[in-house]
Formats: C-alpha cells, structure tokens, sequence
C-alpha cells in the first residue's frame, strides 16, 4: 500500500505533479519505505516458516523443496505479469531490438542479479518496471537457503568457535555493504572491477542499482527480518519476561521511523550518511517492531483486522497489476490548485478499488488455483514414487515369505 500510494499519487492526479507543493509530494513519497518494509518482513516471515526445514538432515531435498514451494507461490501471476507487458510492449510503435533477451532475463527474474540497464533504463524504469523487487526476491531465497545449510550444517558438527565464525562472516558482510552505500568513491572503484553484461552504466545508476536494486544490498535488511523472526522464535522466554522493554522500544521504533521518513522535509539533512543509510536504519525499525509478534499489543490486533489481511491475501497480484488497473478520473492540463486536490483524491480512490478488485481476481483465478494445482502435481510424484518404493519392498508373490525375508536388500530395492 506504500508503494501504491506513491505511485497512484503521481498517476491520478489532475494536474501536473511538479506544480503541486513539495510538501504534499513529501507525504505521498512512500515507495521506498514501502520496500525496506517488504524485504524486511520477507526476512522474518521466510525464517518464521523455514528456518526448521531439515537443512541440516536433507539439505538437497530442503532446497529444492523450498525452490518449488517459492516457485508455486510466485511464478504463476508472475508469468501472466510479464506475457501482458511483453504483448503490450511489442503492439506498441517502440522499437524491440533486444525486447526477447530482456523478456528472457525477467522471466529467469534474474534482472537484478546483475546491473543489467536495456534501452537506457535500469529494470526498475524498463517495460516490466515493479518485478525487479522480485528478481531480488529469488536471490535472497537462494543466500537464505545456502545460509540455512551452512550454518546449520556448522553448528551440528560442534565445530569450535562456529558461531563466532558465522557472526564474523555476517559482520564482514554487513561492514563492506554498508562502506559500499555510503561511499560513492569506493562503490565506482568496486564497479569498475564488474562491468555491465548489456549497456554501461553510469556512477549515479550504478549506485541505485546497487543500494537500491541488487540483492547484495537488500539482503541486510532481509537479515534484520531473519533475526527478528530468530528472537521470536527461540528466545520467547526472554522476550516475555521484558515485555514492556520491548513493547516501549517497538513504540520508539515507530517514532524513528516516522522521524527517518520526515527527513526530506528538512534540506539540511537530505543528504549524507543519515541519507544514504534511510532503509538500512528504517530496516532495523521495523526489525523491533517485528520482535513483539508474539504480544496481544494494539498494534497487532489492528494488523488483525479482516480488511488488513484481505489486503494482505491479494497484496502479491495488487502490486504486480496495480500500474495495469484502470484509472479513471478527471484530468485536467492547469496547474495545481487546492481546489481541484478532492478531484485528485476521488481520482486515487476509484484508481484504488479498481486495482484491488483485479488484484482480488489474479489472486482467485491464478494465484491460488496456479498454486493448488502445481504443488497436488508434486504430492502425486512423491505420492507414486512412495507407491512404487513399497511395491518393490514388499515380498514378491512367487517367492515363499521365508525366502523373500532373507533375500538381499538390494535385490528388493
């Protein structure tokens, strides 16, 4: 909804955004909040439900099963995302030199694992636009998984100091991510070491496709949703006995949220560190917050609100097709006066619905049913494949019990 807002407020407004005032531009500037708020969450959530998946026992079989799991929930509305930009784009008078290998790139949602910048945009600005968020998606599943094994692999065979070695290796990371968002000298020198695999980029885009765009960037704030959702999950006791430290710094939190996003208000502080590291210390904010899932507090029982989690159940489809949802209004070409600002609000309402109710038929028409079918088609595999392993156990007919008891193992198997 964030990001909706955001973007419905440029869209839907009728007259030209850039001559309406800079502070209600500022109010509506909430896409980039609206992110680190979803890699955050997808952090905790993700290692909520798979943090115990047998890593450590069966971590092939784990991968692939959690891949296919991702895979079911987010490919299926996905698909049909990009097939209508791709038909849109090629119906359209634009030249489509390259449009194949760039549709072939977002349907591997491999667009930000590189800088890739086609037809001078970055995949953020290109035709498929909003999927860039789920390209960096993909990849955090991939780091969470390999983590998963490694340091759970790590931790079972006792070795000594694993868990100092894992803390190191994440504060490493952490330490040169951080140097690389707030340092453009050191981020070009990086850079240059990388090349661009299609178009050059230039400093400015390498920067945004770094701290904004690619995963290696993002997983930080990822990993603050993982610990959260580790603290909830394993050191509840202690969470409980200071229940009202964490509710009173979860309720500061906000606050600091709320004083991050006020930032831009004040041209001083628009620039530099503070700046440059908004998601990162927005990402840590709501980390706290997320620390008290597990308390009956206000604030959770109005996130469990019906319409909270039917906004929640559609919220996939909602971002995907909420640039393609009709927008119907008034539009008008003179510049902003408050008196046409109840048009640019009843504009964005019906903009809004509009969106939410296609989003609500993606999610009961493909999303769900796309999901259902794929993962009845693995449990019928594994299904069969049980069958038959049973079936080559069991004692063969012609074969007397006492015989087929004392036949080889792997004769039966």
């Amino acid at each position: 909804m964030f990001v909706i807002a955001n973007h419905y407020f440029v869209w839907t407004a009728p007259y030209p955004v850039a001559s309406s005032p800079e502070a209600l531009q500022l109010v509506f500037a909430t896409s980039d909040l609206g992110m680190t708020l979803f890699f955050t969450l997808s952090g905790f959530v993700i290692t909520y439900n798979y943090f115990d998946f047998g890593w450590d026992r069966t971590p092939i079989r784990s991968f692939w099963r959690f891949a296919f799991l991702r895979f079911s929930r987010l490919y299926p509305a996905l698909l049909v995302f990009i097939a209508l930009l791709a038909i849109a784009r090629i119906s359209s008078d634009k030249p489509n030199d390259g449009l194949a290998l760039w549709t072939a790139i977002h349907l591997l949602s491999a667009q930000t694992w590189a800088p890739f910048k086609w037809d001078g945009a970055l995949p953020i600005d290109s035709a498929f636009h909003v999927s860039w968020s789920i390209s960096t998606e993909f990849m955090l599943y991939f780091m969470f998984a390999i983590v998963a094994v490694l340091s759970q692999r790590l931790l079972r065979l006792e070795i000594r100091g694993s868990r100092a070695i894992l803390l190191s290796f994440a504060g490493v990371y952490a330490f040169v991510g951080v140097s690389l968002c707030v340092s453009p000298r050191l981020l070009t020198i990086v850079t240059s070491w990388i090349g661009a695999p299609l178009e050059d980029l230039n400093p400015g885009e390498w920067k945004r496709w770094f701290t904004y765009l690619s995963p290696y960037s993002r997983v930080l704030e990822f990993s603050l949703g993982c610990f959260a959702a580790y603290l909830v999950m394993y050191r509840q006791p202690q969470l409980s006995r200071h229940r009202v430290v964490a509710r009173t710094a979860a309720m500061i939190a906000i606050l600091g949220i709320c004083a991050i996003q006020a930032l831009p208000y004040f041209p001083s502080m628009r620039g530099g560190y503070i700046s440059d590291l908004r998601g990162l210390i927005s990402a840590a904010l709501f980390a706290i917050v997320m620390m008290n899932a597990n308390d009956a507090t206000r604030l959770n029982q109005i996130l469990s609100l019906p319409a909270l989690i039917f906004v929640g159940e559609i919220s996939y489809s909602l971002y995907l097709f909420h640039a393609l949802s009709p927008r119907y209004g008034i539009y008008l070409a003179v510049p902003f006066e408050w008196t046409l600002f109840p048009f640019h609000v009843i504009n964005f309402v019906v903009s809004t619905f509009c969106a939410v109710i296609f989003a609500f038929g993606m999610y009961k028409l493909v999303e769900m049913p796309a999901q259902r079918a794929l993962r009845r088609l693995i449990q019928l595999k594994v299904a069969s494949a049980n069958t038959k392993s049973a079936q080559l156990s069991a004692p063969h007919p012609s074969i007397p019990r006492a015989k087929a008891e004392s036949a080889p193992t792997s004769a039966l198997l």
